[in-house]
């Protein structure tokens, strides 16, 4: 028999610049529901906030694009429809949010690194990117949950992202340095010196930034149950790549020790399966598993994005999937979700005109394409 997942479905997002669902109506998804069901389905995810805002906000830190996103234009009764036909259908949908990213003119704290160009898209804003150790994103990131709650109480689960929270920045230094202090770890000052190509020295800085990120997740699970949440909790636990390394920015035992309600969420950074391919399943699924934690795997679905290899890319899509499909079937991931069900607009994560230059109509000919070679594989594995 061949493995199945507890929970398996897709992943993906409504927020304006993505090319995902931001322009799907109630239909739309009904239309993705169905596929789904009929392919046995039994999970999606919606990330309804990433580095643009893809739910209707009350909060004055949330931007809203109204002309490029439908829940905001129509309301969040799409996406509490959803969820609803969701459960009629033994689909669960959970929501996501990235909680470190905000229209940067609009918050006080000042960004790590900000643009208004995502990932060759242009945005009509700045996005700045900010440290979870700033008590105003805190403070935010907390807002944004609460309101979650509220706009969307059947949620089945909710899945965290902290983008780039690792990074080394000048107000974190003396943090660091009282951290390691308490800790009895090395200063910041003798982090990484003398350099060794074998073995980068950061095992430190790593232990560091996942306290800080459990301190995080801790004030915002208090604050989610307080307001009468009772599903699931997951967090991105982000992988990095490069020709001869592979990383995770997150020490797991760890942070389950801290935070042991929380789930991980894990993926392949530069969703390249030509390369590393055995080391990085074993960080985005093994040791997530090993460190005693649930582990959800995010592998390419309707989703044209290339980095750092460009398009087209070395094999097809369809290829990419079965490499995905024995993946699947050789670490076991607890859960499955496919990152890209279709493609509303052109975005940073799908392009309608490479869809088609791979062969495909568009998105949902693209999604019917996948099921189809997940189906074969159940049926042939």
């Amino acid at each position: 028999m061949p493995y199945t997942p507890r929970s398996h479905g897709f992943w993906d997002y409504t927020t304006p610049g993505t090319g995902g669902l931001e322009r799907f109506g109630r239909d739309d998804y009904r239309w993705l529901l169905d596929d789904m069901a009929g392919a046995g389905m039994n999970s999606l995810a919606l990330v309804v906030r990433w580095l643009t805002t893809g739910y209707a906000s009350r909060l004055p830190f949330n931007d809203q694009l109204r002309d490029r996103c439908t829940p905001i234009a129509e309301g969040n009764d799409v996406l509490r429809g959803t969820i609803t036909d969701g459960m009629e259908r033994g689909i669960a949908v959970w929501l996501s949010a990235s909680v470190n990213i905000f229209r940067a003119d609009r918050v006080k704290a000042k960004p790590f690194s900000s643009s208004a160009d995502i990932w060759g898209q242009k945005m009509p804003f700045e996005v700045g990117r900010y440290g979870t150790d700033q008590e105003e994103v805190c403070e935010n990131a907390s807002a944004m949950c609460r309101e979650l709650v509220h706009e969307f109480p059947a949620m089945a689960g909710f899945v965290v992202e902290v983008e780039c929270c690792g990074y080394e920045l000048p107000h974190r230094i003396p943090l660091y340095n009282a951290w390691a202090e308490t800790e009895r770890r090395k200063p910041f000052a003798a982090l990484g010196h003398p350099l060794n190509a074998r073995e980068p020295d950061i095992s430190d800085w790593r232990d560091f930034t996942t306290d800080n990120r459990a301190v995080l997740m801790q004030r915002l699970e208090a604050t989610m149950r307080r307001e009468g949440f009772a599903g699931r909790l997951a967090v991105f636990c982000e992988t990095g790549r490069q020709p001869y390394l592979i990383s995770q920015d997150v020490n797991l035992e760890r942070f389950h020790a801290r935070c042991p309600a929380w789930e991980a969420v894990s993926y392949d950074y530069s969703y390249n399966k030509m390369r590393n391919r055995l080391g990085m399943m074993e960080l985005a699924i093994e040791e997530p598993k090993r460190a005693g934690m649930t582990v959800h795997y995010l592998p390419r679905g309707v989703m044209t994005y290339a980095h750092p290899e460009t398009w087209p890319f070395p094999v097809s899509l369809a290829k990419h999937w079965r490499m995905d499909l024995e993946d699947i079937e050789r670490f076991r991931p607890d859960g499955v979700w496919w990152f890209g069900a279709d493609c509303s607009d052109t975005g940073a994560h799908v392009q309608p005109e490479r869809l088609r230059g791979a062969g495909f109509a568009d998105g949902a000919a693209c999604r019917r394409a996948l099921l189809k070679e997940i189906r074969d594989w159940q049926g042939q594995t």
